[in-house]
């Protein structure tokens, strides 16, 4: 049963620090320009949900991976 806890603290870790990283990386592009001016509440959402959207795809695959890579202990026995 540790193991499944561990896999857990390690899954949230990896799922914020991806999203910091991807909020990190979004703030020095210049999103604003693809909305018109005055919809900064809009902009905010909208940055919000590609952060949340892009961390979460890249820590699935970062998770995923870490899977595989524990599991090929049972390749060889």
């Amino acid at each position: 049963m540790t193991t499944v806890g561990v896999d857990a603290v390690i899954a949230i870790l990896v799922h914020l620090l991806l999203i910091a990283m991807t909020w990190w990386v979004l703030s020095a592009m210049p999103i604003e320009k693809l909305f018109r001016k005055g919809k900064t509440l809009q902009i905010q959402v909208f940055i919000i949900f590609l952060t949340i959207v892009i961390a979460s795809i890249v820590s699935e695959f970062i998770l995923t991976y870490l899977s595989y890579a524990k599991n090929l202990k049972y390749l060889f026995p």
